[in-house]
Formats: structure tokens, C-alpha cells, sequence
């Protein structure tokens, strides 16, 4: 008798090759002939399927694991690969910040030597819509924030938006105490002085109602293409300058347009998902106290006192003047 130094090991082996015998046999495609072989041959399925199950467990428990155990490391590796691409990012955002403060300070040394009057800072306040009043021909909201915060007709408002950091929304055109009708981008009434941020070129930007804006009063041949950033040019004084409204979609000349272009803005606020608003707010000037202006000179100390008046029973009497020496 030859004695096996791994006994458990012949025990499972013996045990898998029996229980692939019996599947084969209870398996088998060739039905059998009377009705007490198919219940044996039913519960023999029965009998195989409840051993077989724990031991395909078994095998498949390593496999499962090892198979989690590469996602882990996958997913590690793609986050130290995204938090490389981070720390880069962040660098280059770091550098770009220094070289914006050195702009800065430069820009304000050049206006102190020109004599240039320094740009008013404004003041900002968030506000949420509570109405969306917008029709077929017009394209308004309302929010929660009036006169008694601050907002007054034309105060410039921008959208919020998580994707593309937010730019022009609209103006004011109706407030109240404690509420504010905004006429945004894309109604028909709406007109914004613009300029393509790139090449300078100034335009007039106006709403169609429609999701893209059209940029009129660009003469053919300008410097221009799609994907160009278009801001306000601060021309009328009712938006402040270098607020973003779009990017350029597209660009057409044809004979009906005459020696303009014509172009579709796409803005980069999202209208339809838009629900919080940033309100810049007129800044506070103290005015200084009015000159005194003089319409005459001032009569002499003579006249003066000669014009000096009293009453007497309730009537003004004008004294004579003195004789003269």
C-alpha cells in the first residue's frame, strides 16, 4: 500500500473528479427511459448542484479578489496620475497668479504716472431667481433682491455656473424693495456694447430669443474666428468692461448681409439651468459739498446797511439812504 504524504490534497482531488462523473452522468443530454430513473436522475442534479456550489465558491473567492485587488491598484495608479496632473496645474496657476500681481502693481505705477483716475471697485451680491418670467418674445427673470439691498435698475447681472465660471446674464430694468426683474441676454430688447477680446474689435451683441446671441456691425474681413471670447467694452457706461458674454459659434458673409458679418454668439451662461445670480453693485461715490456760486458781486458795506430793513406797524420801511460827506 503506498501511503501519500498529502492526504487532504487526494481527498479534494477525488472528490472534484467524483463530482464531475456524477454532472456528467446527471447532465447527460439522452433522457432516460421510465419515470423512476428521471427522479433519480433529478435528485442526483439536485445532489450535484448543492456540492458543486461551495467549491465554485471556493475556486471563484481568489479570483473575485485578485480581480479587486487590480482595480484597487488601477485606481491608485490613474489617482497618483491625476494628482501629478494637479500639482502641476496648481504650479502653473501659482506662477500665473505672481506674474497677475506684478501686472497689477505695474498697471497702477503707469496710472499714477499718466494721471489716470483709478477704476471704482464695486460691491457684489448674490441673489437666488424665484420667477422666470419668460415668454415667446421676451426672456426676463425675477429674484429676491430689491432696493433696500442695494439693487437699482441697470445693476449689472452675471450667472452663476459651476462649468464655465459664470459670465454675463443681463441688467436690472424694474426693482422694488425686495425683489428685481432682470432683462437677460437673449430677449429681444437686449443690446450690449461688446468687443472680441482677442483682436479688440467692438460690436454691438443683441438677443433673437433664441440659445445663441448675434453680433451685428462687423465689417467683412475683421479679425475674427470661432472660439474667440467676446466681453463688454464698457461703451455707454451701463456695463463695466471686461465682462465675458460668449464665445464666437460661427461665422457667415454673404451677399444679404451687405459688408457685415454675420456671426452667432454662444453665451456662457446656461439659461435654462442658470438658479443663482452675482449683482455688481453701483459703488458708493461720497460727494463733495457744491461750490458756493456767486450770481452778483457783493454789494459795498454802504449799501448794505442802507438796504438793511425794520418794521413798523407790521409793514417794511426802507431806511434812506446817509448823505453823503
Amino acid at each position: 500500500m503506498i501511503l501519500l504524504k498529502h492526504p487532504s490534497r487526494q481527498l479534494l482531488m477525488v472528490s472534484v473528479a467524483l463530482l464531475a462523473a456524477l454532472l456528467l452522468l446527471t447532465f447527460s443530454s439522452n433522457p432516460p427511459a421510465n419515470s423512476l430513473l428521471q427522479r433519480s436522475r433529478d435528485t442526483l442534479q439536485e445532489w450535484a448542484m448543492e456540492g458543486i456550489s461551495p467549491l465554485l465558491r471556493l475556486f471563484q473567492t481568489p479570483v473575485a479578489a485578485s480581480q479587486s485587488l487590480a482595480g484597487r491598484i488601477q485606481g491608485m495608479q490613474h489617482i497618483e496620475q491625476e494628482n501629478h496632473k494637479l500639482k502641476l496645474e496648481l504650479d502653473r496657476l501659482n506662477s500665473l497668479s505672481v506674474r497677475l500681481e506684478e501686472l497689477s502693481l505695474e498697471n497702477q505705477r503707469l496710472r499714477l504716472l499718466l494721471g489716470m483716475r483709478p477704476s471704482q471697485s464695486t460691491q457684489e451680491l448674490v441673489a437666488r431667481i424665484i420667477g422666470n418670467t419668460s415668454s415667446a418674445f421676451a426672456r426676463s427673470f425675477l429674484i429676491d433682491a430689491g432696493q433696500e439691498e442695494g439693487v437699482n435698475n441697470d445693476t449689472t447681472v452675471l450667472g452663476i455656473s459651476a462649468k464655465a465660471g459664470g459670465g454675463l446674464l443681463g441688467r436690472v430694468v424694474q426693482s422694488s424693495p425686495h425683489s428685481a426683474l432682470i432683462l437677460a441676454l437673449p430677449d429681444y430688447n437686449s443690446r450690449i456694447p461688446v468687443m472680441v477680446q482677442r483682436s479688440r474689435i467692438r460690436a454691438i451683441v443683441s438677443g433673437r430669443n433664441k440659445p445663441l446671441l448675434e453680433m451685428e456691425f462687423v465689417p467683412k474681413g475683421s479679425d475674427i474666428k470661432p472660439g474667440d471670447l467676446v466681453i463688454t467694452s464698457g461703451v455707454g457706461g451701463i456695463f463695466p468692461k471686461g465682462i465675458p458674454v460668449g464665445r464666437i459659434h460661427a461665422i457667415a458673409a454673404t451677399e444679404e448681409t451687405g459688408m457685415f458679418h454675420l456671426i452667432s454668439v454662444k453665451p456662457l451662461v446656461d439659461f435654462d439651468r442658470v438658479e443663482e445670480v452675482r449683482l455688481l453693485l453701483n459703488p458708493i461715490i461720497e460727494s463733495a459739498s457744491p461750490p458756493i456760486q456767486q450770481t452778483s458781486a457783493p454789494p459795498p458795506a454802504s449799501a448794505t446797511s442802507a438796504s438793511t430793513t425794520t418794521r413798523h406797524s407790521g409793514q417794511k420801511a426802507a431806511l434812506a439812504p446817509l448823505p453823503p460827506r
